[in-house]
């Protein structure tokens, strides 16, 4: 199987990665020779190989998985540096606005909503909405 440029763009723009010209010629040769490598091993006989999802001889060790009770609130919080209403607080991490470029509310709410991915992702260049309309 190869890898064509068209690809690498509609994965990216899945991924949500804007990639320049030449990012997309670069990624596709590497993604090509990762391919070729695949196939390479495509070709040697493993029938007398035993599948193995692990080189190792691993088996679970964790207990059952029981219900029991929790920690109580009051335990939970007798520690914590600041807490309200019952709750940990903690200062505020997130600044109001978002990152250029990140996707809107509306856009994540389409995207989310959407039934199916256009199958050959946005023109070169063109920044398309997740209906892929342009935007």
């Amino acid at each position: 199987m190869s890898i064509t440029e068209e690809t690498v763009r509609h994965v990216a723009w899945l991924a949500r990665l804007g990639l320049s010209d030449e990012e997309v010629e670069i990624f596709t040769g590497q993604l090509g020779r990762i391919l070729g490598y695949v196939a390479k091993l495509d070709e040697l006989d493993t029938t007398a190989v035993t599948p193995t999802f692990h080189v190792l001889d691993m088996y679970n060790v964790f207990r059952e998985d029981e219900p029991r009770p929790g920690l109580p609130r009051d335990e939970a919080l007798a520690n914590a540096p600041d807490a309200s209403l019952g709750f940990f607080r903690v200062p505020r991490i997130i600044k109001s606005g978002a990152p250029a470029g990140s996707p809107t509310a509306e856009e994540m709410s389409r995207t989310s909503s959407r039934t199916g991915a256009s199958p050959t992702g946005p023109k070169s260049g063109a920044r398309t909405g997740p209906g892929g309309d342009e935007s």
